[in-house]
């Protein structure tokens, strides 16, 4: 009896192993017809796109390369700790996140009349931990542009690449120093410090416009389930560190420049 038990709960692991190959394929099949289908119907309108944008794609990436480059020295430029743009509303591509606000008690209210720029942040480092807290908003830009027809390309929409296209000005951050946060008991921790260069810089006129340090610490108190041990905590001191640094950021800017008083830097995973 148990020979034949076993033998039917063999037979019933097969089968379910077999329609699950079966599904497999079917999905994949029918995967690959979805891509052609998209193919076909965004290849005409991209190459379209790409042919009649392709001198400012090329030079808006031939910029964000120099940008980068650490090895980009942009000269003397200016250190002015009463600096103020007020006559322009910059709006950030990739740091912080516009909360959405109707009626009355709308914060941007004041600022409706003013002339509107795009900016990108950008962090120059070869340490990942800091230049990664920004992402490139050009990563889909960079992937479709040498293969219009390329994967990634297909879901990647013409209104963000016209919108890259509207960037006028860049922070550029480089890193002056930097000590991680440590675990060092149960309940305790060493804070993390952050010091960087911003340099703003004007990418119409290719030139560099002020500079001004920015700096940032741990919290000095974080919250975690002790339940979880030093590992949880090392994660919330990490995320915490981060955000505080991006906020930093953010606020520094803002003694300098107009940015929506809606922008936030949202804390994820604290």
């Amino acid at each position: 009896m148990k020979n034949i038990s076993t033998f039917l709960l063999l037979l019933l692991v097969l089968s379910a192993c077999s329609n699950r190959k079966e599904y497999k394929a079917e999905d994949f099949k029918k995967q690959q017809q979805e891509y052609e289908t998209l193919k076909a119907e965004v290849s005409q309108s991209k190459q379209l796109f790409y042919t009649e944008h392709k001198a400012k794609l090329t030079r808006l990436i031939q910029k964000l390369n120099y940008l980068e480059d650490e090895n980009t020295d942009f000269g003397a430029v200016a250190i002015d700790s009463n600096y103020y743009k007020s006559d322009i509303l910059l709006e950030p591509l990739n740091l912080g996140h516009k909360i959405s606000i109707y009626g009355k008690n709308d914060k941007d209210d004041h600022l409706k009349d003013l002339p509107k720029a795009k900016a990108v942040f950008i962090i120059r480092s070869k340490d990942e931990y800091i230049s990664k807290l920004v992402f490139d908003p050009a990563k889909d830009l960079r992937s479709c542009y040498d293969s219009v027809l390329d994967m990634d390309c297909l879901s990647v929409k013409e209104e963000k690449l016209s919108e890259l296209m509207e960037v006028q000005y860049a922070f550029v951050i480089d890193l002056m120093y930097l000590e991680k946060p440590s675990v060092t008991g149960s309940s305790q921790f060493n804070g993390g410090t952050f010091a960087g260069m911003v340099t703003f810089y004007d990418m119409e006129e290719e030139k560099a416009l002020l500079r001004f340090v920015v700096t940032a610490t741990s919290s000095d108190e974080i919250q975690t389930h002790s339940s979880f041990g030093n590992r949880s905590i090392g994660r919330v001191l990490e995320s915490d560190f981060k955000h505080n640094i991006k906020e930093g950021i953010l606020e520094t800017c803002r003694k300098h420049f107009v940015f929506s008083n809606n922008l936030t830097v949202p804390k994820i995973g604290i």
